[in-house]
């Protein structure tokens, strides 16, 4: 009722995506609130960021329900201008706890809840978020990509071209100077 009034109370939303992330709520929480968060206007989603990709991030790890909405709420999220923290001491810290870090891993535990074969390419409904993810010149990327490049055994076995265009040229020190 209050979603149809336009009223999202931010800390109520925040407390429920954090219980919904913990064993045992996420199954039933993702197939009833999914649809309703996914009308969530932008600013919105850019306030509850932290909880909501750690709650996307649990959910990618155990349903095949609503995963358009899923993978709908990764591209809004990876849309919005969130603030850039570079920590150089700390950056896979960082990288694992930034909302496109999280965002990142519940793309990886989407695709790998496949099972993907040597050779077979990434499926076509992930590989346009993994492309993106690795254009160097969106700063809060480089979240995504170092979350990427801790699985570039996988994506080279799975797709060699990908991972030879995309991803290997991210490991040129002469290209990141």
């Amino acid at each position: 009722d209050l979603a149809r009034e336009g009223r999202w109370p931010i800390n109520r939303w925040r407390e429920a995506m954090q219980a919904w992330s913990e064993d045992g709520q996420t199954l039933r929480s993702w197939r009833f609130a999914a649809p309703l968060v996914q009308t969530m206007p932008d600013e919105i989603l850019l306030e509850l960021s932290h909880s909501l990709t750690w709650w996307l991030e649990s959910v990618s790890k155990l349903t095949d329900q609503h995963e358009i909405v899923l993978l709908d709420l990764c591209r809004r999220v990876m849309d919005l201008s969130h603030q850039v923290e570079v920590d150089t001491e700390q950056p896979v810290t960082r990288a694992i706890n930034h909302p496109i870090g999280h965002v990142t891993q519940a793309l990886l535990n989407f695709w790998f809840k496949r099972e993907p074969n040597d050779n077979e390419g990434l499926p076509v409904n992930v590989e346009p978020f993994f492309s993106r993810l690795c254009d160097r010149n969106v700063e809060q990327f480089r979240h995504g990509r170092v979350l990427l490049a801790s699985r570039l055994i996988a994506l080279f076995r799975v797709d060699q071209p990908w991972t030879e265009t995309h991803l290997l040229p991210l490991f040129s020190w002469k290209a990141n100077q």
